[in-house]
């Protein structure tokens, strides 16, 4: 009886969609960046995947919106946005110039949302930084969140993990099969 349960259990593990593994994996509440003491929120959206947010991976080259939302306390701060190539990450202030994708100057944003429209010509991996600063300049916080572009592999983690499934629900039958054939 265990070993029908195991085989439908694996069954139904198999049924997992494409779909739904992004979902989990790319829920954009679970993009909350650091800012300072406080949080941004990153989000992305493509033409393509038009049901679809992404956090870490974009699938897709091209035309992208991404959305960056700091928190209410941070919405009279001036608000500034920077991609860059992805680079060694030992100082952000040096290579900024040099590996800026897309830059959105200081600003301030009441309405709390930086809309940003990029169309991304080369795959690889990106970080967005966003630096707030108060009118006074005594607070100056910076988030950094890194990301990739054109380089899905949730399709390949999910084709792996049902393989690994028939393997698995492989190996019970024969596993089943054996047992009858020694108690027969």
């Amino acid at each position: 009886m265990s070993g029908r349960l195991a085989i439908a259990v694996a069954i139904l593990l198999a049924s997992c969609s494409a779909a739904e593994a992004r979902t989990t994996l790319d829920n954009p509440e679970w993009c909350p960046v650091e800012l300072g003491p406080r949080k941004y929120t990153f989000t992305a959206y493509q033409p393509t995947h038009r049901l679809e947010t992404f956090c870490e991976a974009l699938p897709d080259l091209g035309p992208t919106i991404i959305a960056v939302e700091p928190s209410p306390e941070l919405r009279d701060m001036w608000i500034e946005v920077r991609i860059l190539h992805d680079v060694a990450r030992h100082d952000l202030s040096e290579v900024t110039q040099a590996n800026t994708e897309f830059y959105v100057a200081p600003k301030k944003y009441p309405s709390g949302v930086v809309n940003i429209e990029h169309d991304f010509k080369s795959a690889g991996k990106f970080f967005v930084v966003v630096r707030a600063v108060s009118d006074d300049n005594s607070k100056r916080y910076q988030g950094v969140h890194s990301f990739s572009v054109g380089q899905d592999y949730a399709p390949y983690m999910v084709l792996a993990y049902k393989s690994l499934v028939v393997i698995g629900v492989l190996a019970a039958g024969f596993w089943m099969w054996r047992e009858r054939r020694q108690h027969s």
